[in-house]
Parts: structure tokens; C-alpha cells; sequence
């Protein structure tokens, strides 16, 4: 069941998010963008690749389990944890804001009514975009610490999060765009639905493919987004209709039974696996922390300044957790050389650096393919390691406002809204543990190899899949979210009680005839009953007048699938259930050094024979380094 962006609230049987977010309807908010089932399908082929290799090596099958539970999981980690010290990027006040951070992220409505993203990630940043708006005489220049570490005095605050909204609506949009890429502050249009596709970006990195469809002559859609060196897939063809291959039954049944026949112990799935994280901030690490989960050894590498996310505690914790950390500095002969020897014993290297960054340390694909040629290479940049955008930045949520997602969580006709999830973040660190994972597989089949290109741009574009434009280039109307932000359906939404809210999932013809059958027997009338829309109304109408446990009940009692809209986050509460933790949703930690007692979210990819393992709390800056280089010494 899809829920809502912004303070995450959980149904009473915890698979459903729904939360009070600005918009038109003053109860809860419905989600219009299907970020829990992608993610969902992620963590499932994840946990299937794993499970592949580990058969590979055992000769044993297993169950992989993943639900939607873990779905929602898995886009919760950067926003949720449990400290002792009560420490969260993001201000108790002013949930959203970052309160007085040195950080500007947020949408703005400029001159001419479009909006723009911005994102002051990274160093200076956030002093040049004041500069830019023409109220940085006001706000000091920070260059002995990480920019976001220094807090606002209260005169910064005042101007930052109150005078400069209004500043962006006296120039249009594209003035603005212009302005702000020329300090090199990250920021992006924002985007309807479907324009994305055009962009200049996505087809210089050929994403977009157009499929013969019988209806519309052609759709025009997102391709196969990660993008390999060496084992490169064809296109796909169109989605089949029912019983295309049934001919080829007889062919499939015939062929000799597959096995395996390696015995080998295997603790986890990824054991014996070396992988050097090179990344900052957190996409790419994220997807690291995935590996490290399942069993590889990840040596996350800084500069000796460190990793600028440290200043981020629950988004580092979200993205570090079970790896080993070390400092190197790329920029000297002796860090280059520990590094090398490094890249003797491992079988990834992953990094997000922009183009043009690892060739000048030395550390790009073609320099480190010589040194061990059957290494696989993950690069993640932002917007791709070449094209007309790939030297500007990304930071999340930029990218989930170019792929149209702002104005999918707004619901049809309104403004965009800031509170659709951050794609680029997790799905890009999906995207990255999923090719890397594709990719070592083809390198146990072949011996090779290779270089893995899975940028966040791609990552976002896969994760709005559904935005199709037609033979005329038009966009296609999809499931979308209803003007009031309650569903994408009528029988497919929130519902008002009598003191509360609930929403139904009454998906099909199956559920909509148990549905009808329902008011039927309390006095709806049967002419009224005939389409969906007048289910709808009915429904409503009925529902207003239960309180939330009868609402329930009677939905139960149909097999109508509905979940409770709670008014206050389950997440903090989660972390405290008994079952969580001894199931491995939630990971306890004794002590951390800098944050103390620990809780955050655990597993979210179950494998039956080689489990994952608790991992964790992330490393402190260089925590590791002695241990990792005395391993390695010549």
C-alpha cells in the first residue's frame, strides 16, 4: 500500500505509510509516487543476486525474504534512528528545515511561476548562493571547517529561512538557473511528469527507448539504466500480452534440471568480498552498506578532512554502518601507493566523484584495470560521466524534482511539493549494489572484469518507469494522485472516519465486487454501485459514519484491504518492539563514540541458508586505517 512523504506514520499492521503534509487536505497524505513497491523490487533483486552467488559457491538454493515492511525500511535509515544524545541532522523544531545548518534544500517558486530545486551541499555552496540572491555580505565565509558543521547565527537564520523565499520570485527560473551554475550550486528545474524524458542529459545517455504499442503506435519510456562495459544487454521488447510464449511450455519443461555442484561454507552471501568505498556523501554509500550487510568486507576511504556527511549523523550512520574505515590522502605518493595495494585484494572500487576527478588522482577504471584487470569498477555520479550536464552537481532530492516527482506528490492540478521521497539517495544506492552484484556474477561466469556505470540521473529515471509519453511526445496519464492528495483511485485512497482516517486498497474486480456486496448489505443503493467512481462516493459516505475500529472491522469482515492513518510517526515506537529487533528490522547498539546508544533501522534482506549479518555502528574517521594497512604491507 502506498503512504506519504514527510513524517512517516504506519498503518496498525505496519506495511502502509501515510503522514500531515501542506497541501490541500488537512488530514493525512496520501502517496502519489510508488517509491515503497520500488523499493521493494530492489531489495528483492538484491537479495536474489546475493543468493545467487552464494549458490554458486554452496551448491544450495534458499528463500530470500523481502517485504513490504522492508520496503518502507529501506527509505527510512537516513531520516530515523535512536541516539542517547538525541543527535539528527535535522532540526527537532523544524523538521524539514535543517533549522540553523548552513544548508539551503528546498523548492522555490520564482518570477514566472516555475519552480526550481536547490541543493547547497558541499563546500562554500551555501555562502555562494547567498551571494548569488545578493544577501551574502550578510552571512560569514566559512573555510576552516566543513560549511554545514557551522551553525547560523540568528540574523543568518532569519535571512536564510524567511527573506530568501521571497528574494527567488523577483527573476525568472531560467535567470536564476543560469546564476546559480555559474557559482556552481547545485540546482535543477522542477519538472511535470514526462519531461524528463526530452531532456538533453537523458538522451545524450540514451535512456529513453521508443515500444511499438497497439493503442498508442509508440511509447516512449525510461531504457535499461545501468550501464555495463563488457556484458552491455540488448533492448528490452514490448511487455508481453497474456499467453504470448505459451508455445514454448513444452521446450521449457523439457530441459535438463539446473544444479550446482560447489559445497563449500558460506557464512553470508557476499563473504570472501573486498570492496573500496571511495564515495562521499550518500548514494553510492548507501548501496555499499547493502554489500557490507550481506556479508563483504567494505573499507570505506577518506581524505584526511573526511567524509563531508560526518556532519550529517543519522544520514552517515544510515550509509557507514558495518564498514571498516581508514584515511588516505590520494593526493601523495604513499597514499596512492597503500591504495594500490589495496586494489590488489579487492574486487570492487566504488566511488561518485565528478567526471574527470579519479583520472586526476590516478584512480579511474583505465589506470586501476591495469594494475588488476578482472576488477569491477562502480562509478555513481550525479548526472553521468559524460554529457551536457555531467559536471553539474546532484544532490538528493534535486533529481526527484527533474524526473517530475514534486508535482506527482502534489496531486493533479496543484503546486509542487518539497515532500516527495529523495530518489536519487536510495535508489541510487540500489541501482549500484545492484550492478555491482550483476557485475561480479558475470565476472565468476567469464573471468572478466569490468567497468559499471550507475549514475543517480539513472537511478531516478528507473524509479519513474510509469511516466511514458505517447507517439505525439504527450504524456500519458498514468495513476495519479487526486487534486485533494487522497488517493490515485476511487476505491484506492484515504478515507475520513467518524474520528479518524483509513485507506482502502480495493484494487480489482474481485475486491470491487466484495466492496459493493458490502454496501449492499447496509443500504447502499444498487443502481449507484454500477462504476468505481460511484463505489467511491458510496464508500465514503458509509465510512463517515464509523469510528476508525467499526470502519475496520466492516472492511475486514469484506476482505477489503485498508490500513489505520495514524496520527503520529510509528517509527520512533518501532524501534523499541520486541520482535523488531529479534527479527533483525532494527539493529541495537551498546555504544558509538560519538553518538552512544544506538538504534536504527536493521536488515532488510533476509536470505534463508547464508543470512546477512549485524553490522554496525558506523566507523569513526579512521578508525581502522592500522589494522586495514598493516594487512596489506609488502
Amino acid at each position: 500500500m502506498a503512504g506519504p512523504a514527510g513524517l512517516r506514520r504506519a498503518g496498525r499492521r505496519s506495511d502502509g505509510l501515510h503522514g500531515r503534509a501542506a497541501g490541500p487536505s488537512q488530514g493525512p497524505i496520501f502517496l502519489g509516487h510508488p517509491s515503497i513497491g520500488y523499493t521493494t523490487g530492489f531489495l528483492g533483486a538484491i537479495g536474489i543476486l546475493a543468493a545467487l552467488r552464494a549458490r554458486r559457491i554452496t551448491g544450495r538454493g534458499q528463500r530470500v525474504d523481502v517485504s513490504i515492511l522492508d520496503g518502507v525500511l529501506g527509505q527510512a535509515p537516513m531520516n530515523w534512528w535512536f541516539t542517547a544524545k538525541d543527535e539528527s541532522y535535522l532540526d527537532t523544531e523544524e523538521k524539514g528545515h535543517f533549522g540553523h545548518r548552513r544548508v539551503l534544500i528546498d523548492l522555490f517558486e520564482c518570477g514566472d511561476g516555475e519552480y526550481l530545486m536547490v541543493h547547497t551541499g558541499g563546500n562554500g555552496a551555501f555562502k555562494a548562493a547567498m551571494d548569488v540572491l545578493g544577501v551574502g555580505e550578510h552571512f560569514q565565509t566559512v573555510t576552516d571547517k566543513v560549511e554545514m558543521a557551522v551553525p547560523m547565527n540568528e540574523d543568518e537564520f532569519r535571512i536564510a529561512r524567511h527573506e530568501v523565499p521571497k528574494i527567488w520570485k523577483t527573476r525568472p527560473r531560467d535567470e536564476w538557473l543560469d546564476l546559480l551554475r555559474a557559482r556552481d550550486v547545485a540546482v535543477v528545474p522542477v519538472l511535470r511528469p514526462g519531461e524528463i524524458l526530452e531532456h538533453e542529459q537523458v538522451r545524450h545517455a540514451d535512456l529513453v527507448m521508443d515500444m511499438p504499442d497497439p493503442e498508442y503506435g509508440s511509447l516512449r519510456q525510461v531504457a535499461p539504466v545501468i550501464k555495463f562495459s563488457t556484458a552491455m544487454p540488448g533492448l528490452p521488447v514490448p511487455a508481453p500480452s497474456v499467453g504470448l510464449h505459451q508455445k514454448e511450455l513444452p521446450t521449457l519443461l523439457a530441459l535438463e534440471p539446473k544444479t550446482e555442484v560447489a559445497g563449500a561454507r558460506l557464512d553470508h552471501p557476499l563473504s570472501g568480498l573486498r570492496v573500496l568505498d571511495l564515495s562521499q556523501f550518500m548514494a553510492a554509500a548507501y548501496g555499499a552498506k547493502y554489500l557490507a550487510d550481506l556479508g563483504a568486507d567494505v573499507i570505506k576511504i577518506e581524505p584526511p578532512i573526511g567524509d563531508t556527511m560526518r556532519s550529517l549523523p543519522d544520514p552517515f550512520e544510515a550509509c557507514q554502518r558495518g564498514k571498516r574505515a581508514i584515511v588516505l590522502d590520494l593526493t601523495t605518493e604513499e597514499g596512492k601507493s597503500h591504495f594500490l595495494r589495496l586494489v590488489d585484494t579487492a574486487d570492487v572500487v566504488v566511488h561518485n566523484q565528478r567526471p574527470g576527478k579519479a583520472e586526476k588522482l590516478g584512480v579511474d577504471y583505465e589506470s586501476l584495470r591495469r594494475h588488476k584487470p578482472d576488477l569491477i569498477y562502480c562509478y555513481q555520479p550525479g548526472w553521468g560521466a559524460d554529457g551536457p550536464c555531467a559536471m553539474e552537481k546532484s544532490f538528493a532530492p534535486l533529481l526527484s524534482a527533474l524526473t517530475g516527482l514534486m508535482y506527482v506528490a502534489s496531486g493533479t492540478g496543484n503546486k509542487p511539493v518539497r515532500r516527495a521521497r529523495a530518489s536519487e539517495d536510495y535508489y541510487g544506492g540500489f541501482l549500484g549494489a545492484t550492478g555491482i552484484l550483476m557485475a561480479l556474477e558475470h565476472r565468476a561466469r567469464t573471468g572478466e572484469g569490468q567497468f559499471v556505470l550507475a549514475p543517480q540521473l539513472h537511478a531516478s529515471l528507473f524509479a519513474v518507469s510509469e511516466h511514458m509519453t505517447d507517439g505525439e511526445h504527450k504524456p500519458l496519464d498514468t495513476a495519479r494522485l487526486d487534486a485533494r492528495q487522497l488517493g490515485l483511485s476511487p476505491t484506492y485512497r484515504l478515507f475520513e472516519t467518524a474520528d479518524g482516517w483509513v485507506c482502502v486498497a480495493a484494487v480489482g474486480e474481485s475486491a470491487q465486487g466484495r466492496l459493493r456486496s458490502g454496501l449492499q448489505s447496509v443500504g447502499a443503493s444498487v443502481n449507484n454501485l454500477r462504476s468505481e467512481e460511484a463505489l467511491g462516493v458510496s464508500l465514503e459516505i458509509y465510512l463517515a459514519t464509523l469510528d476508525t475500529p467499526s470502519a475496520t472491522e466492516w472492511l475486514d469482515s469484506h476482505r477489503i484491504a485498508n490500513e489505520v492513518a495514524r496520527d503520529t510517526p510509528f517509527m520512533p515506537e518501532f524501534f523499541w518492539q520486541e520482535w523488531a529487533v529479534e527479527s533483525g528490522h532494527v539493529f541495537e547498539h551498546l555504544e558509538h563514540a560519538d553518538w552512544g546508544y544506538i538504534r536504527e533501522v536493521g536488515s532488510t534482506v533476509r536470505l534463508s541458508e547464508t543470512p546477512g549479518r549485524k553490522t554496525g555502528p558506523g566507523p569513526t574517521l579512521g578508525e581502522h586505517t592500522a589494522e586495514v594497512l598493516d594487512s596489506v604491507r609488502a
